[in-house]
């Protein structure tokens, strides 16, 4: 439908114009849709929207509804999670980030006209970035628990390797001394047998 204004009705300055999200486009690569999980769509936009870790790429589009100076408007745009707040002012009705890292996000858009004097309402739309399982605290934990079974292992390793070439280095020296009492005894037989020899003469 067409929706005529006369120019000569008076606009209230203080009465804010309505502003809204009117989508969003997901561009992180290979995205798996079965990963990406929501509530419903209302108002064309999913509610309670969880994405997957590479989906960190992500546009919005929105639109204030300013009688007029619609073609004026100045939009500010926020997004904030738990560590950063982004802000930007843009005349632009579509903003992209990239590389966004898990975590809570809200995403604020404004418009005001040309002399900041006539806003718009805010418009907001949260979202979740799901943290990759690498980055999760079991996961951290099987791999503290996997190094340390590898430690336990080399250490155990080493010992009894260390225990075996002890044990042979015993059985040599056993050896050696046997070899040795031996030699002794093969050396103190003819001594003894020309003792004898010499008594038994004498």
């Amino acid at each position: 439908g067409i929706m005529s204004i006369p120019k000569s009705i008076s606009v209230d300055k203080n009465k804010a114009f309505p502003l809204h999200i009117r989508g969003i486009e997901l561009l992180g690569d290979e995205l798996d849709s079965n990963l990406i999980s929501y509530e419903e769509i209302k108002y064309g936009l999913p509610t309670n929207l969880k994405l997957p870790y590479n989906a960190n790429i992500i546009s919005f589009n929105y639109e204030g509804l300013s009688f007029t100076e619609n073609s004026k408007l100045e939009y500010r745009i926020t997004l904030k999670n738990e560590d950063r707040e982004f802000n930007n002012f843009s005349s632009e009705r579509t903003f992209t980030y990239t590389n966004l890292e898990s975590g809570n996000y809200i995403f604020t858009v404004e418009a005001f006209n040309a002399d900041k004097n006539l806003k718009s309402t805010i418009d907001k739309f949260e979202f979740v970035i799901k943290t990759p399982y690498w980055q999760k605290w079991w996961f951290r934990i099987l791999v503290i628990l996997i190094l340390a079974g590898l430690i336990y292992l080399i250490v155990n390793n080493r010992i009894r390797s260390i225990k075996n070439k002890a044990k042979e280095m015993s059985e040599i020296n056993r050896k050696i001394s046997e070899f040795r009492l031996t030699a002794l005894r093969a050396q103190m037989n003819p001594h003894f047998i020309f003792n004898a020899l010499y008594s038994i003469q004498h």
